[in-house]
């Protein structure tokens, strides 16, 4: 019996320590690419460039047009935000690579010529 228990538990610390995500979850790789638009959206909200009195239905609607580029809804995204936080070291990886996307269009577009 009690090498029953010590095999359960060497199992157990040898099975995959991985999340596996719920079906409503956005694929990592889109939850990346749409999470660059809402933070290029937060930047551009933070920075004033939204020029009205009152920009937040402004933004509602880029929020909104951005949730539809990528065929999700704001609870999708919601709820993919929080099941990623709940892992921090995922979210740290999501955001490098957010930041990696971001520095690469900042790349590009200083490349192109200048009209």
């Amino acid at each position: 019996m009690r090498y029953a228990a010590i095999l359960l538990i060497v199992f157990a610390s040898c099975s995959s320590s991985e999340r596996i995500p719920p079906a409503d979850i956005i694929p990592r790789d889109s939850f990346v690419a749409l999470l660059t638009d809402v933070q290029l959206l937060e930047a551009v909200s933070k920075q004033k460039m939204i020029r009205t009195d009152n920009p937040g239905p402004r933004i509602a609607r880029y929020y909104k047009k951005t949730f539809e580029k990528f065929e999700v809804t704001e609870e999708q995204f919601l709820a993919s935000f929080k099941w990623y936080y709940e892992d921090p070291e995922d979210m740290i990886s999501i955001y490098e690579e957010v930041l990696n996307e971001l520095v690469n269009r900042q790349s590009e577009r200083n490349q192109q010529p200048k009209p």
